[in-house]
């Protein structure tokens, strides 16, 4: 879309959107100013206007600013500036900048690459209503399924069983344990939990972790007529020089 498009664009939905909302919106008089100006075919003026809004905290004005300066076309392309109204607008909750943010922390495209944060704002603008977002999102939890699917099947090829620990018998935690002379190798298998509280949690990247155990000990928990009994791995430091070339395995087949 050409920046005279986007002028247009932004300046319309900005004037409408106080009318449906019955509020005075940030740098009213700016945008008024910038109609006029682009009525009069002064696009220097109007484009000056439109900054003068974004300034004044117009989210709208911000994200259009952010489009106009990442296409170009009557206005030099600048992705730091585009950058810059971007994160403000995501900031304001504008769901399309939040998921233009989000891609470039995934893509690490003038942010550093940072895929927790991609993804938070990702899920953001997913609540917002975004359709690309949700895509996005539905593209990294099934690529995620996938990871966490060969990992288990991997680490059981190689002879892994479950571990008994308190938290695999009893939470969610993907833990397995492998015997070696006294010790052994325990696997730490971390990735995406359709249960999770909190949304983000359901994108988590697949995490793979081997260390090793040179003992067990068996606990027993009781609370009224019930007990539980679990295993402690006890020592747990480096891995075998075994199961150092399992997780590098691993983490190669399933992309890690």
């Amino acid at each position: 879309m050409k920046f005279a498009s986007l002028l247009f664009a932004g300046l319309l939905l900005a004037a409408a959107t106080p009318a449906l909302a019955q509020t005075p919106s940030p740098g009213a008089d700016h945008i008024a100013a910038a109609q006029a100006a682009a009525q009069a075919g002064d696009k220097p003026e109007a484009f000056r206007q439109m900054e003068l809004a974004a300034k004044a905290g117009n989210v709208l004005i911000a994200y259009f600013l952010g489009r106009a300066y990442e296409q170009g076309g009557d206005v030099a392309k600048d992705d730091a500036k585009a950058l810059a109204y971007y994160q403000q607008a995501a900031d304001g909750g504008h769901l399309d900048a939040e998921y233009r943010i989000g891609l470039r922390y995934l893509n690490g495209q003038g942010l550093p690459r940072d895929r927790d944060r991609g993804v938070d704002y990702l899920f953001r603008a997913d609540n917002h209503g975004s359709l690309p977002a949700n895509q996005e999102l539905t593209r990294i939890a099934e690529a995620e399924g996938r990871k966490l699917a060969c990992a288990k099947a991997a680490i059981a090829r190689l002879g892994y069983g479950p571990a008994r620990t308190s938290t695999a018998m009893l939470g969610k935690a993907n833990q397995f344990v492998r015997a070696s002379g006294s010790g052994g190798d325990f696997v730490d298998l971390y990735g995406p939990d359709p249960d999770a509280s909190y949304g983000p949690a359901l994108y988590s990247a697949v995490r793979l972790r081997i260390q090793g155990y040179g003992r067990t000990v068996e606990k027993r928990v009781a609370g009224g007529q019930s007990s539980v009994t679990f295993q402690e791995y006890e020592d747990l430091g480096a891995p075998s020089a075994q199961g150092a070339k399992d997780a590098a395995a691993i983490k190669a087949e399933c992309g890690l």
